[in-house]
């Protein structure tokens, strides 16, 4: 008997997700013992890297967009590249302090700039730096919030002016206490319960 068209099952593609995470430390020797957090998770710095691309590829789909605000990978190219050609989604990296050079991360695979402004689907602003002192007052009062890393949870804000940090949100792994990359609808629930949009 002939199938009905109807009773078919069709899968369609996921749309492009957009994602955050920052501070990552890949193949940094002494991350576990500056966040012992991640010692819960992992007993060695091989574990660590294992757990983060675990974590990363389970959530992030080869064709989603996420966006690394600093503190990737620590090494030489080769050894980027190694830990890069591993993770789903086109990565586009902040640079930290601990980041190579745009140049040399390029060459890895990623594309490596200074900062970037997303939008929401729901039309909240965000502009992501690494660290939250490069971030202006200009910048915070076009942007509903500012996305940084580099501080992996503690508040170190003196000095930043104060309508800088009513807006700030690190997104970075020891910051969030997850290892899994954040969507953008994550993110903008975070910022809405730190500071509520009028």
């Amino acid at each position: 008997s002939r199938t009905s068209a109807w009773s078919r099952t069709v899968c369609l593609p996921r749309r492009e997700v957009k994602y955050f995470t920052s501070d990552t430390h890949f193949r940094h020797g002494n991350i576990l013992a500056f966040e012992p957090w991640r010692q819960s998770w992992a007993r060695n710095i091989s574990a660590m890297d294992e757990k983060l691309i675990e974590a990363w590829n389970a959530k992030v789909l080869p064709h989603d967009t996420i966006y690394h605000l600093g503190d990737f990978c620590f090494g030489n190219e080769n050894q980027i590249h190694d830990i890069a050609k591993r993770l789903n989604g086109e990565i586009y990296l902040i640079l930290g302090n601990h980041d190579r050079t745009a140049a040399s991360n390029a060459r890895c695979g990623l594309r490596a700039v200074k900062s970037i402004q997303v939008t929401s689907d729901t039309g909240l602003r965000f502009i992501c730096k690494h660290d939250p002192r490069k971030f202006t007052v200009q910048e915070a009062e076009e942007n509903d919030f500012l996305l940084h890393g580099h501080l992996h949870g503690q508040l170190h804000h003196d000095g930043i002016d104060p309508r800088i940090t009513a807006k700030l949100l690190d997104v970075g792994v020891d910051a969030v206490r997850s290892i899994y990359p954040l969507t953008i609808e994550e993110v903008s629930e975070l910022c809405m319960r730190k500071s509520p949009i009028s």
